[in-house]
């Protein structure tokens, strides 16, 4: 593999040129751009992801990066991709042309860019690889004797890697192994957040580090692999038996407690509420309910409650957390009607979720939750309209967690419209 192309609109970018109002684009702070009428343009599906991946992992070093578009509009494309954020690195943002090496962007058929692109290149048509949304695309270039690939709801990780898999023999460098996760607790030992305020106080005057000790008396950080363990029977093994990749929405992970403490202290002040006392806080996918405890501490909710899928796992939450009160335990999923509904605060570490999953997460805040609701979300934005509901993106944050190699991105939404009542 020399080349990754990539279809721009519908492929990368949820818009197309011709569906909106156009320039001048404003950017905006989760990282996409705005157009003249308010308009979000916005990088879909895992593209930001495996784009910046593409441009900084050691694997892909030799690996050059194309988008190409037919388009009667190519300077507001070219202004898109200038003001579109991919990530953050010392010198500042990293942006979207600083990524592509190749762009095509003109009102030629895009089977016609190709001879471009390898002469520009000097990459042959079997080292290229095409992503597109758009299956007569897929077709035309094909018969070049391009490896290509249909996107029909953007590029995702999934599509990602079992096309690298497919195409060119060797195993992704992304893809999880096919085995049970290692056994030795030695293994799982999360770093301490060299970027913690121990002298921080919460809204509702918690030290963080007293409830940081409280926390780690009752999930030692060398424990981590037992309380894992429950997570590979209940979530890897089913699927490891019959020999399938285990969804990566079942990983278990514990997300940093400092980064996660900031993160309610900022949603309260998007929340219309005062203050978090006799509110309802909601952890989506919570384990063994470190952070539900967490929560509890840090705040006077009403309710801090857990919503865990798998049932060892919620089990071992209510085994740990028996006798704490003002806890609220559920064994299900967030798509159950009443799983989320009166929750005030949602904090989901979606970081290994799907664009499906964070899709089918979005209809559920707008279907159970009240205008007012704030969503928390992790490397991963909700989309923000709905049938029937809309959601508004309050405030992009960046901290540190050890789960995801050390830089975290959480996403702070709020419900604006939904198909709740108040």
């Amino acid at each position: 593999l020399k080349l990754v192309v990539f279809d721009l609109e519908g492929t990368l970018l949820d818009h197309e040129m011709n569906e909106i109002a156009g320039s001048p684009f404003a950017e905006h702070p989760c990282g996409d751009v705005i157009d003249r009428d308010g308009t979000l343009v916005q990088l879909q599906g895992n593209s930001r992801e495996l784009l910046r991946e593409l441009h900084t992992a050691e694997a892909y070093r030799d690996v050059r990066v194309a988008v190409l578009n037919r388009t009667g509009e190519p300077l507001w494309e070219r202004e898109c991709m200038r003001k579109i954020e991919i990530g953050n690195r010392e010198t500042g943002p990293l942006k979207m042309t600083e990524v592509v090496d190749f762009p095509e962007i003109s009102g030629d058929p895009k089977i016609d860019r190709f001879e471009e692109l390898r002469r520009k290149s000097g990459v042959e048509y079997g080292e290229m690889i095409f992503y597109s949304n758009e299956g007569g695309n897929v077709d035309a270039v094909k018969n070049l004797g391009v490896h290509c690939w249909l996107c029909p709801r953007g590029i995702t990780k999934e599509i990602w890697e079992e096309s690298l898999n497919t195409e060119f023999s060797q195993p992704c460098h992304r893809q999880p192994p096919l085995q049970a996760p290692p056994q030795n607790p030695s293994t799982l030992m999360p770093d301490l957040n060299p970027t913690a305020n121990h002298q921080a106080i919460s809204q509702n005057g918690a030290s963080y580090a007293l409830v940081f000790d409280q926390i780690q008396e009752l999930y030692p950080a060398e424990q981590l692999s037992q309380r894992n363990a429950a997570s590979r029977t209940d979530g890897y093994w089913p699927f490891i038996s019959k020999g399938v990749v285990p969804p990566l929405s079942l990983t278990y992970g514990e997300f940093d407690f400092f980064f996660f403490a900031q993160l309610l202290d900022t949603a309260l002040s998007y929340s219309p509420n005062v203050s978090w006392k006799d509110c309802v806080f909601c952890d989506v996918g919570s384990g063994t309910g470190r952070l539900v405890f967490a929560g509890a501490l840090l705040h006077s909710w009403k309710s801090s409650r857990g919503v865990e899928i798998l049932p060892l796992v919620h089990k071992e939450a209510e085994k740990k957390l028996a006798g704490v009160e003002r806890l609220d335990l559920r064994c299900g999923s967030f798509d159950n009607d009443q799983n989320l509904r009166g929750a005030d605060c949602i904090f989901c570490f979606s970081s290994c979720f799907t664009s499906d999953t964070m899709q089918s997460l979005a209809d559920a805040v707008g279907t159970q939750c009240m205008a007012g609701t704030i969503v928390i979300t992790t490397d991963y934005m909700l989309p923000l309209q709905g049938n029937g509901y809309q959601l508004d993106l309050k405030e992009v944050k960046n901290g540190w967690c050890w789960l995801t190699g050390g830089a975290s991105t959480a996403f702070v939404h709020g419900v604006v419209q939904s198909l709740t009542p108040a």
